[in-house]
């Protein structure tokens, strides 16, 4: 059994429930399907296994917004250790070091 990837998914959401299956798109990388109003064409042009290494181009957002976040977790956390050495500087904070 192949395991669904998100594109997959995502054409999944915006089609009928039911028309796009993993069934018929394992069997052919091209069908047409029809229900009550439309008839759906679809073709696949790569197949990729869920445990396969995602190409660059597909997850490129995905690591972008993951690097950014990383960056801003960073500056947040040398933002908060600066105003705390400072304070502790400024003699606002004292630290109670009893034994």
């Amino acid at each position: 059994m192949i395991p669904l990837g998100i594109r997959l998914m995502n054409w999944q959401n915006a089609l009928p429930k039911g028309t796009l299956t993993e069934q018929n798109i394992r069997s052919k990388q091209e069908f047409t399907q029809r229900n009550d109003q439309y008839q759906y064409y679809f073709r696949a042009y790569d197949i990729i296994n869920k445990k396969e290494i995602a190409p660059f181009s597909y997850i490129k957002d995905q690591a972008r917004r993951f690097l950014l976040k990383q960056e801003k977790e960073e500056l947040l956390k040398k933002f908060k250790e600066d105003l705390y050495q400072k304070a502790l500087k400024e003699g606002k904070i004292k630290t109670n070091l009893a034994k």
